[in-house]
Formats: C-alpha cells, structure tokens, sequence
C-alpha cells in the first residue's frame, strides 16, 4: 500500500518492517529529536536582541523542553485515547511557536 501525502512517500508494507518495537519513549523518534534540540535552542536564544530575550527567548526554551515532557507524558498513558491527546497537545504547542 503506498501512497503521497503532502510529498511525503508512504509505504506501509516496509514501514512496519523497519521500524524497531518501542519499548520505552526514548525508542520514539520524535522525542529523540526533540530532546537534541533542547541544548541548540537555548543556545540560539542567547544571541538574541536584548529586548527579546524576556519575552520571546523564554517562551522558546520553555516549548523547547515542553515538546520533550509531553511526549514522556503522552507514552506513559495507560490508553490509546489519553496518548493522542497529549500528543496532539504537544504538536499545537509546536504549531502555536512557529
């Protein structure tokens, strides 16, 4: 089964075949990523004007470490439902702050 979406290529059958079982959510590839960003993002807000770095510099480190949390959050939920939630709730967050 294959399909496009938004230029991505969709291959379930390999899919499944690829991925590796997660066992924990260090095993999620979104919270891998998110962690890695949370040191560069810091980092990128330090060179920010001075009359941003309140406002704006916080709101970003703070997201930055949110995104990570909520997946956390969103794994340890004992049902399906209340993990779509959480996770739906950490993708708005990161829509929110582009």
């Amino acid at each position: 089964m294959q399909g496009m979406i938004r230029g991505w290529k969709l291959d379930v059958r390999n899919w499944r075949l690829e991925k590796m079982p997660i066992r924990s959510y260090r095993d999620i590839e979104a919270y891998q990523r998110a962690k890695a960003l949370v040191v560069p993002m810091h980092k990128l807000v330090t060179g920010f004007p001075a009359h941003e770095r309140f406002d704006l510099c916080d709101q970003i480190r703070r997201t930055s470490k949110s995104v990570v949390t909520n997946i956390v959050e969103g794994y340890s939920q004992r049902y399906a439902r209340q993990s779509q939630t959480v996770l739906a709730h950490r993708d708005g967050v990161c829509q929110r702050d582009d």
